[in-house]
């Protein structure tokens, strides 16, 4: 699954967080100029949670 985010504003967007149905056991956040970042997930009672510190523009989180 691949989630996408896009930021139309003229600064970028803190303290993230994502919940979402299904069990998911790995997490990527893709940005253009960085780095690949593994993302912690923990569990909930429906599914699977995450927080991501911040984003500029555009992102995209990759989960298995």
């Amino acid at each position: 699954v691949v989630l996408q985010f896009v930021n139309y504003t003229d600064y970028p967007i803190e303290a993230i967080t994502v919940h979402l149905n299904g069990a998911y056991h790995s997490a990527k956040l893709l940005a253009p100029g960085k780095a690949p970042t593994a993302i912690d997930l923990f569990e909930q009672d429906n599914g699977t949670g995450m927080f991501i510190d911040s984003i500029g523009g555009i992102a995209a989180v990759v989960l298995e």
